[in-house]
């Protein structure tokens, strides 16, 4: 295990990224050197020609939706042909703007909250209602055809990860780009934006090497190594405290802004961390319930349910 006596650039990581890889005791395993979270890309040429605007609650994302639909244009580049993108971008991606944040899903580790709950049937309901505006052959499409519609402007929105950035980083773009983060949900204050972990580096206590190994993350998690990674990889967040407005990519400031100054819009996707340890896992959840949840299969207290279940067959809290 790892703390500032071998690392002290430790120092430098946010609270909220590194409880992302600390043990149940606390011991930290890994050093998280970036991490990711989940919005809208969108083509802005796109939106001015069809007069509209950036969504900041549901309903006004699905009048967007409906809009862009009458100009003949597919709203949303997102389908299902992809297991981790039913697991990560859809499921853990959206679900913190209804249930109210990172404090749900702390409740829910505890056994305090379940999957039936109604805030969390919210979110089952309105993925339901992005059915219409994704593609036809939704079932068929994975994460590159998502993002080949979007830059081939087949598609107005790609619904991504901020990674989604460094992908497109070079590629040929003849449009603006911009993004929007997940609009406010009804009754709440804040608009909440779930994230991921991005990376994080474990070191081999075994290895002949751990003195070089613990200099290297050292200087890894350095203000002058974050600064640099956040400008390399666009979307792959520094774990330190680098100052927004020195990223070149707008784009780039824009979606990591939507975090907060302090990290507090944020929220862990709820399939993540101990939900993934046991059988069947979180993720194997989600890929078994959404893809059908969005097919129209199956309703979204049956999803909920479902998975719900799942989860108590083997997690103890919740039994």
């Amino acid at each position: 295990m790892l703390d500032e006596s071998d690392i002290p650039n430790i120092a430098n990581i946010t609270e909220s990224q590194l409880g992302i890889y600390q043990a149940e005791n606390e011991d930290l395993y890994g050093i998280p050197f970036n991490y990711v979270s989940y919005g809208f890309l969108y083509n802005e040429d796109m939106f001015e020609e069809f007069g509209l605007e950036e969504p900041e609650t549901w309903d006004e994302f699905f009048e967007v939706l409906e809009a862009i639909e009458n100009e003949g244009v597919t709203p949303l580049a997102i389908g299902t042909a992809d297991d981790w993108v039913v697991d990560e971008i859809i499921a853990n991606g959206f679900y913190s703007s209804f249930v109210g944040g990172e404090e749900w899903r702390e409740g829910l580790i505890a056994g305090e909250h379940a999957l039936t709950d109604p805030e969390y049937v919210d979110f089952l309901e309105n993925l339901t209602n992005w059915a219409p505006y994704m593609p036809d052959n939704m079932s068929g499409i994975g994460y590159i055809d998502a993002m080949q519609m979007f830059m081939a402007e087949n598609a107005a929105i790609w619904v991504t990860g901020s990674w989604a950035l460094t992908d497109l980083a070079g590629e040929p773009i003849d449009f603006t780009m911009n993004m929007f983060q997940a609009p406010m949900a009804e009754g709440e204050d804040t608009r909440w934006v779930s994230m991921n972990g991005g990376a994080a580096i474990g070191i081999n206590q075994d290895s002949e090497h751990v003195d070089e190994a613990k200099l290297f993350l050292d200087w890894l998690v350095s203000e002058d190594a974050q600064g640099l990674l956040a400008d390399l990889l666009p979307g792959q967040f520094p774990v330190g405290d680098v100052p927004v407005d020195e990223l070149e990519d707008p784009v780039n400031q824009k979606w990591l802004e939507a975090g907060g100054s302090a990290d507090e819009n944020y929220a862990v996707g709820v399939g993540f961390d101990v939900f993934n340890s046991g059988e069947p896992a979180m993720s194997t959840l989600h890929i078994e319930n959404i893809g059908p949840l969005l097919q129209g299969d199956i309703t979204p207290e049956e999803a909920a349910e479902r998975m719900q279940e799942g989860l108590s067959s083997w997690y103890e809290p919740m039994q």
